[in-house]
């Protein structure tokens, strides 16, 4: 039963730590995404 446990915490924290990094590199598109729309705006200018 101990194993069974361990397993399960080992689970979740494989999950939540995935959804971490998964969110942090959600955040780093977006503003590479914005900083390329601010250049492409001044070049038209």
């Amino acid at each position: 039963m101990d194993f069974a446990v361990l397993v399960a915490v080992a689970l979740f924290a494989t999950v939540f730590a995935s959804v971490i990094f998964g969110k942090e590199l959600d955040e780093k598109e977006k503003q590479a995404i914005a900083k390329e729309k601010i250049k492409n705006k001044k070049e038209k200018a």
